[in-house]
């Protein structure tokens, strides 16, 4: 049945009085949902529009960024793991060096630093610090042992720098030489 022969069967049995009212009704009605349909037509067009500009602003902002950002334009460094570990001991190397100007050895160490934080990467062996835990391995021990077979010892030297990852794991332990500490 379609529309018409519904609206006809509903308003029939009115008099035309009451036919017209109701067709007015419903043509007010339909004008009603016209409008709104129109509305919302508009409005998903705006959209679009709206859209469209802060997509573009983001556009211009983002060149803006690179044009203004030397750091943006160069290309990122992509090393694994390994490479990593091997370029940080260069590094920790050349900085060891006996005859090496406190300026180039800074610069090493800003280097140094600037991977590890990018790599999320927190060093084990510290100096002073004690040898003793899983993520140490002494390679050599300075010293005395005491009468009990037991003596406190601390990280003399770094031989190779040990890790620990972001998330806790141990990447590499430290290689280190401990010497017997007082007390």
């Amino acid at each position: 049945m379609s529309v018409f022969q519904r609206l006809r069967s509903r308003f029939l049995p009115l008099s035309p009085a009451e036919t017209d009212v109701g067709v007015r009704d419903l043509a007010e009605e339909l004008q009603k949902i016209q409008r709104g349909l129109r509305r919302l037509s508009i409005a998903s067009d705006r959209s679009g529009e709206i859209l469209q500009a802060v997509s573009g602003r983001l556009d211009d902002l983002r060149q803006a960024f690179l044009e203004t950002a030397p750091s943006a334009r160069q290309p990122a460094l992509m090393l694994d793991e390994v490479e990593l570990l091997g370029l940080l001991d260069r590094l920790e190397h050349a900085g060891e060096a006996p005859d090496l100007p406190d300026a180039a050895r800074s610069a090493i160490e800003i280097v140094r630093q600037e991977l590890l934080t990018a790599a999320r990467w927190q060093p084990i062996a510290r100096i002073g610090a004690k040898a003793e835990g899983a993520d140490i391995r002494v390679a050599e021990f300075l010293g005395l042992v005491g009468a009990n077979g037991q003596t406190k010892a601390a990280i003399h030297r770094v031989l190779e720098q040990g890790y620990r990852r972001a998330d806790g794991t141990l990447l590499r332990p430290g290689v280190v030489i401990a010497a017997a500490s007082g007390g």
